[in-house]
């Protein structure tokens, strides 16, 4: 009798905002969890980011979960976001996501872990293109070959779905803050 396959691991990119903590609760749920990576780059609320980062994993810790973090730093250009915290502006960085997902699937492949899920939700299509379903597609394919898939769980989520989905599987979402605005 051939033993049962051990589920899929998952690395999870991780910015500690509301939709990456509800992915991470998921993949947690699930005992899917590999990783969470965390790239560093210069958003104007980095400070608050690797707060938030560092919240929900200790969060699980005190519930008996283990949940490891890996900090990598990119040297993104991010002016777009220099307009500072709680201020107007544009809020695309050139490229971001292609840059993140390229590490996360790097770390994917290099730790036996079978998917990279990120937290883009409906409501990042409009001002996001590297968040829309067919660029997460063409990520996952260009992937495939070191056995990586590219999945976006809540890429058809609004709001209050993906706060209903937390709430479900016990994310805490209230140390979470955006990279983009706290």
């Amino acid at each position: 009798m051939t033993p049962p396959e051990l589920p899929a691991r998952d690395a999870v990119l991780f910015s500690g905002g509301v939709d990456s903590v509800v992915v991470a609760a998921e993949a947690l749920a699930q005992r899917r969890l590999g990783l969470l990576v965390h790239v560093v780059y210069p958003p104007p609320a980095q400070a608050q980011e690797r707060a938030a980062v560092a919240a929900a994993p200790l969060e699980w810790h005190r519930r008996g979960m283990a949940a490891p973090v890996l900090e990598v730093h990119l040297p993104l250009a991010a002016e777009a976001l220099a307009a500072g915290v709680g201020a107007q502006g544009y809020r695309v960085v050139p490229g971001r996501n292609l840059a993140l997902l390229a590490v996360a699937v790097n770390l994917a492949a290099a730790r036996g872990l079978r998917r990279v899920l990120i937290g883009a939700t409906a409501a990042d299509r409009a001002g996001y293109p590297d968040c829309r379903p067919d660029f997460l597609a063409a990520v996952s394919a260009l992937s495939a070959p070191w056995g990586v898939e590219v999945c976006a769980p809540l890429i058809d989520c609004d709001r209050a779905e993906v706060l209903r989905r937390g709430g479900a599987v016990g994310a805490p979402v209230s140390g979470a803050r955006s990279c983009i605005e706290p």
